[in-house]
């Protein structure tokens, strides 16, 4: 790995972990890395910390990469499906969309019927969280 100070540190991307130990504390480099880095610590607190910000960063790593499938999986959706998915998690059903849309019923079902295969949801109920997740990932 490539030498850095601790303020190069703090420059980069905010993916990136960084622990700086050092044996004293500059008062300017403490302020920007954040309060914590001005206490003293034991070496088993910084071993608890350290595996505490691991298991963050796994579980951060692995909902970023959840969200990444969705989006990827509703990329392949065509614009009526994407459409009707709005339809679908705003609550209407079926006979509702259809009336809306100007279609028939069992095409709103067909429809649907992709989306689902596609997003890999259960259920209608798996569908509206998965369109919630996709909304809340924008």
């Amino acid at each position: 790995m490539a030498d850095y100070t601790a303020s190069s540190l703090v420059e980069r991307e905010r993916e990136m972990m960084a622990f700086v130990v050092r044996g004293h504390t500059n008062k300017q480099i403490a302020a920007r890395i954040g309060s914590s880095a001005a206490k003293p610590f034991r070496g088993h607190e910084m071993l608890e910390a350290v595996y505490k910000g691991l298991a963050c960063d796994r579980k951060r790593r692995d909902l970023e990469q959840s969200i990444s499938d969705l989006r990827a999986r509703f990329h392949t959706l065509t614009p009526r499906e994407r459409e009707i998915l709005d339809w679908v998690a705003s609550g209407l059903m079926n006979e509702q969309i259809a009336a809306k849309m100007g279609i028939a019923q069992m095409t709103v079902k067909t429809h649907r019927e992709q989306i689902r295969r596609k997003l890999g949801a259960k259920s209608l109920a798996d569908l509206a969280r998965i369109a919630d997740r996709l909304r809340c990932a924008v």
